[in-house]
């Protein structure tokens, strides 16, 4: 039930470079603290700290779809 009662902001879509192509991304905060990062299938929450959301989720892309092999 604590996932229900978090407030989420509307998906937000991103372009992002990996290996020399371009990929397609989304992101959501979650109660202006948390965000979640989407791409290929695979999912990750992280907290937002103080890099800006959209450079933060580019980052979390690259380093899921590295991750992945």
């Amino acid at each position: 039930m604590l996932w229900k009662s978090m407030r989420h902001s509307d998906p937000e879509w991103f372009h992002f470079a990996f290996h020399g192509e371009v990929c397609l991304g989304s992101f959501v905060l979650i109660d202006d603290r948390l965000i979640t990062v989407t791409v290929a299938g695979h999912r990750r929450t992280m907290e937002l700290g103080s890099t800006p959301p959209l450079a933060l989720a580019e980052r979390i892309a690259v380093d899921m779809l590295n991750s992945t092999g």
